[in-house]
């Protein structure tokens, strides 16, 4: 079992995991650090249905977030007009496909995509914030990744 504790992060909290090398324990939520309100709603419908997560702060370096990348059991994307802007959402997408992880991008806005995330991340992209029920079913989507990979 991972051991877990979470720290501040600007008045929210977010989870910080440890966990053997490896050892699938969580979903990563790549997201830019301006968008908190669709951050905090997706940390707390993945929270309810007892997904454990792990988002980077603004402290969290570039190798704490490859090794939580490696751990990850999947990563979801928050697709935003500041997030196709972020350089690293984009590493975090990168890091994602060199390791084979399962890619689940969510639309949060009426972001723009082009280039890298035109070609990366849109062949993924099905699910939205605008849709009915869109963030239940980018949960059921999270919770089947888990179960396929960690059966």
């Amino acid at each position: 079992m991972a051991e877990s504790r979470t720290s501040p992060l600007k008045g929210r909290f977010r989870q910080k995991i440890h966990a053997p090398r490896g050892h699938m324990s969580h979903v990563y939520i790549s997201h830019s650090g301006k968008d908190p309100d669709a951050l905090l709603a997706l940390h707390e419908a993945l929270r309810a249905a007892s997904v454990t997560v792990f988002y980077p702060g603004e402290d969290t370096s570039r190798a704490e977030a490859d090794a939580a990348i490696d751990r990850a059991f999947a990563i979801i994307v928050l697709v935003s007009a500041e997030g196709v802007r972020s350089r690293r959402v984009r590493q975090d997408v990168e890091a994602a496909k060199a390791m084979g992880l399962k890619l689940i991008p969510y639309q949060v806005d009426k972001a723009r995509l082009n280039g890298f995330f035109k070609q990366e991340v849109q062949p993924h992209l099905r699910l939205s914030s605008a849709m009915p029920d869109g963030l239940g079913q980018l949960v059921a989507e999270t919770q089947a990744a888990y179960r396929k990979k960690c059966p």
